[in-house]
């Protein structure tokens, strides 16, 4: 699987029967999601690859929307499916920190970082509530070692 391509997303909410399907989906919608927002998608996926996404960056904030409504992140009121979590855990946080992570650690996360962080556009939100999570995770996890 490619983990450019997959370090943006939250977690997965569509069934998909593959990771090789998972990663032809997100291509697909990368690259029309660039297209659209007259960005490379190369760019975007060097900022997805990273730990921190850019929280000051326009155009990516812009594609970024794109992708997660593309990829049907958003419920019907335009906030970000974290009730879906215990069922799917976050790729970013699996390419990063092994598929052994506790769905309990990554729920404490997700409720830290809610509290913490409400911002606007709901693509900078959801930007700053992914980087909040990975580190708080990150933290947590090298609090314990």
């Amino acid at each position: 699987m490619k983990p450019l391509l997959v370090a943006c997303i939250l977690f997965i909410v569509h069934q998909v029967s593959s990771d090789a399907d998972i990663a032809t989906m997100i291509t697909r919608i990368t690259e029309s999601c660039a297209e659209r927002n007259g960005v490379l998608s190369n760019q975007m996926n060097e900022h997805m690859s990273k730990d921190e996404l850019p929280e000051d960056n326009g155009p990516f904030i812009q594609f970024y929307e794109c992708l997660m409504s593309d990829l049907g992140m958003y419920d019907e009121n335009g906030e970000v499916h974290f009730e879906r979590v215990p069922n799917n855990k976050p790729v970013y946080i699996v390419e990063r920190l092994g598929d052994d992570i506790s769905t309990t650690l990554i729920l404490e996360a997700f409720d830290h970082c809610n509290s913490q962080v409400k911002v606007s556009p709901r693509a900078l939100d959801a930007i700053k509530r992914r980087n909040c999570g990975l580190k708080y995770i990150k933290n947590k996890l090298k609090k314990s070692n």
